[in-house]
């Protein structure tokens, strides 16, 4: 056994003899040496994973193929950068990304959480670790990345020509700490529900808990059964939805500029696999602000957050193992004969729990008032998880027909596009509707002076921006997505005003600092307009695919061809030889408002047959110029694919909205402004 398989194995012994010690000690008769042994494990557990994963990462970078996993994933030739990204672009190396991100997580809950709540942390812990376990299992028995290669080859066979891409550097770790991440609030939940709380007691090491400003934790400050976990876990979960959006909207980014298709999102089984637990976990966000508000969905938050972290393990077996046909997924795997017994190990053991514990979160309180924000954020928490389950649904379908007839029926895109985006339109439309709702209950005349304005302007934004992209008759699903962007975005501005308006009456403030000092005063409730935004930007570019225009030509030096309004001139092709790859290149320019020039690729890399394609994008607001090299003959010609695809700027628009909103919602309150608000300024 190598010194590095010996980490990982001691990695996994240590956190099994933690789940042990913290299963008698927390849930026993609280033997505080035992649980003071599982926070030692967890340290441990995490410590080794640290050392192999630095390991790991020098014998990638230094070209050590004495491993197979170098050999397979790298060569000498590679740039050093996409050395280092190896180390999570095999199946392998994944594994032990996971286990690592997740030993961190547990040592973070047993040293930071441990001083709020140490009886509740002590039992939340014994699961984190238990999922680890598995993990770290099946790195051993079946994906480890230390194994040796026999016979030591010279050089190795390179990294996917496919994952030479910046966006591949980042997408694969911010995706994994979304997905990891929800095994926390998933954890507490549970330990929760077996009764766990601080209740003033220690289990060990930790510190009386303290109570914060609004309340004792047990409260949080509603007096709702449960609120202490969502208390103790919002930050983790918060930035786990950050952490999935961003890993999601960096893999979106990779498609368009990698694929060479024009598009973004195929709805792919594995794309899905990544929406479908942020989509449940957006649904939690909203309902848990709810509980936290008003004392009720307790249970509701309980199985949303459950079926997040199962999608989450349900979207790793999925892109893991093989079973589904994608160009994102890895090969077979065999790994499905351990992933199915622990999915159905969570399944049957949530249930269990939740069936058996169910008066601890059985509700007693009424919703309230159906014109109220918390009755919009129930519907829209609702209309999220339908989302899902469509989507859900149409990615289970060839497994299932695999399993019924033997034979694999898929389903296409239009099946999402008629069932899963109207649902995704509506929701948006909601979005825009409950920002201008009250808690408990909301007046009707001023809200209908206030929509109606809103809706009127949405409508008429909705076709002049249509007729303005292409004249003649839109779309339907154009239209909607048009005017529930536009009413989003309305809504929010109306609120912004609104709120300086009165802050600045009562201050006399300027606008500016004005607005400052309500963003520091209340950071949550504008991260989350700003959030609102950010999915109106995004809803914004989505919309404008049915605008999409294409041609193809080909082309001989000097050669032009006029494409979605511009005139491409095509200049010649040239070489390129970099010592990991060799690549032919077309030079345009492109004439239109201005001059620019586009140099789409076609290259080609050792120990790769086919040739592999980078496309050239000439980005605007309005629209992006997306040209792919087809073919290039020896005569000089090439053939050349020109594609406008209106709008999507705004997608990626919104997902750094997206990032700065979730930021900021997330802030300490308060930061240095008079914490009384002025007259008329809302709640959050």
């Amino acid at each position: 056994m190598t010194f590095p398989t010996a980490l990982i194995v001691l990695a996994l012994m240590a956190a099994a003899y933690g789940t042990g010690a913290l299963s008698l000690g927390a849930f026993g008769r609280g033997r505080r040496e035992l649980v003071e042994h599982g926070r030692v494990a967890a340290l441990l557990s995490a410590g080794a994973l640290t050392v192999a994963s630095g390991l790991l990462i020098r014998y990638l970078a230094v070209s050590d193929f004495r491993l197979a996993y170098v050999a397979a994933h790298t060569n000498r030739a590679l740039p050093a950068v996409y050395k280092i990204a190896a180390f999570w672009a095999g199946q392998e190396g994944s594994f032990l990304l996971w286990a690592l991100v997740l030993g961190w997580f547990a040592v973070y809950v047993s040293r930071v959480t441990w001083r709020r709540a140490p009886e509740l942390s002590a039992r939340a812990l014994t699961f984190i670790l238990a999922t680890n376990v598995f993990f770290l299992l099946v790195m051993v028995a079946r994906a480890n990345p230390f194994t040796l290669a026999s016979p030591v080859p010279d050089d190795g066979i390179g990294l996917n020509p496919l994952l030479q891409n910046f966006g591949m550097l980042a997408h694969p770790v911010t995706l994994y700490l979304g997905y990891v991440g929800f095994t926390v609030p998933f954890a507490f939940a549970v330990a929760y529900m077996l009764g766990g709380g601080s209740g003033g007691k220690s289990t060990g090491g930790g510190k009386t808990p303290r109570k914060s400003r609004r309340g004792s934790l047990d409260s949080a400050h509603t007096g709702s059964p449960g609120a202490e976990w969502l208390t103790l876990t919002r930050s983790f979960t918060i930035f786990s939805w950050l952490f999935l959006s961003i890993g999601i909207i960096l893999g979106m980014q990779w498609a368009y500029v990698e694929l060479g298709w024009g598009g973004y999102w195929a709805w792919d089984p594995v794309e899905n696999a990544s929406l479908i637990p942020w989509l449940t976990a957006t649904a939690f966000l909203h309902t848990a602000l709810v509980q936290e508000r008003k004392g009720t969905l307790a249970g509701w938050n309980v199985a949303l957050i459950a079926a997040t972290f199962f999608l989450t393990i349900l979207g790793t077996f999925l892109t893991r193992t093989g079973v589904v046909s994608s160009v994102h997924a890895f090969a077979e795997s065999g790994l499905e004969t351990y992933f199915l017994p622990f999915m159905a190990v969570i399944v049957l053991g949530t249930g269990y729990v939740v069936a058996r514990n169910w008066s601890r979160v059985k509700e007693t309180k009424p919703l309230g008032s159906f014109l109220s924000r918390e009755a919009a954020v129930v519907l829209a928490g609702f209309l999220f998880v339908a989302f899902a389950a469509v989507v859900l649904w149409g990615t289970l379908v060839p497994l299932f027909s695999r399993l019924a007839s033997g034979r694999e029926v898929s389903v296409a895109a239009p099946f999402y596009l008629r069932s899963a985006v109207p649902i995704g339109a509506v929701t948006v439309v909601l979005l825009g509707l409950c920002q201008q709702l009250g808690w408990s209950r909301t007046s009707t005349g001023p809200l209908l002076r206030v929509l109606a304005a809103a809706l009127g302007v949405s409508v008429a934004g909705s076709f002049a921006l249509a007729w303005f992209l292409a004249p003649g008759s839109p779309a339907p699903n154009t239209l909607w997505g048009f005017g529930a962007a536009f009413l989003v975005v309305l809504s929010a501005l109306v609120l912004f005003a609104r709120d300086m308006r009165a802050r600045r009456s009562s201050t006399g403030e300027g606008p500016l600092r004005a607005l400052a000092a309500l963003i520091e005063l209340s950071p949550r409730r504008y991260g989350a307009l700003i959030v609102h935004l950010a999915i109106a930007a995004m809803a914004l570019g989505f919309a404008g695919t049915p605008f999409r225009q294409e041609a193809t030509f080909v082309l001989l030096p000097g050669q032009t061809a006029t494409a979605a309004g511009r005139e491409l001139k095509f200049t010649g092709l040239s070489a390129e030889h970099l010592p990991h790859r060799v690549s032919v290149v077309a030079s345009i320019e492109v004439r239109g408002d201005g001059l620019a020039s586009l140099r789409p690729e076609k290259q080609y890399y050792p120990n790769y047959e086919s040739a592999f394609t980078e496309v050239a994008v000439l980005g605007g607001l309005v629209e992006d110029i997306y040209v792919i090299l087809e073919a290039w003959s020896p005569d000089g010609s090439a053939s050349l694919r020109v594609i406008r695809e209106p709008l999507v700027a705004w997608i990626w628009i919104g997902g750094y909205l997206l990032a700065a909103g979730t930021l900021l919602s997330a802030w300490p309150r308060s930061l240095g402004v008079n914490p009384r608000a002025p007259a008329g300024s809302p709640n959050e």
